[in-house]
């Protein structure tokens, strides 16, 4: 049996997965979790987003282990 895995999702992007939190298969690292996003949600790929791991916003590919923690933030506006 497969594990999943929860992702915190934020702002707009909320409105696209109709919930503040989605469940995914358990994935390895940041890329194979938004190749199953893209496929669970395909208008999240249109979208830009920042991603964060363990409360760190994160450029690249980025392992994810059991225990850490993944959000999908809107993009910031602010002066």
């Amino acid at each position: 049996m497969e594990t999943k895995m929860n992702i915190m999702v934020f702002g707009q992007l909320e409105d696209i997965t109709g919930s503040p939190v989605v469940s995914i298969n358990r994935v390895t690292d940041t890329e194979l979790m938004l190749k199953s996003l893209y496929d669970q949600y395909p208008v999240l790929e249109q979208k830009q987003f920042l991603v964060a791991v363990d409360r760190k916003i994160i450029n690249g590919k980025t392992e994810i282990g059991e225990q850490t923690q993944v959000a999908l933030l809107p993009p910031f506006s602010g002066g």
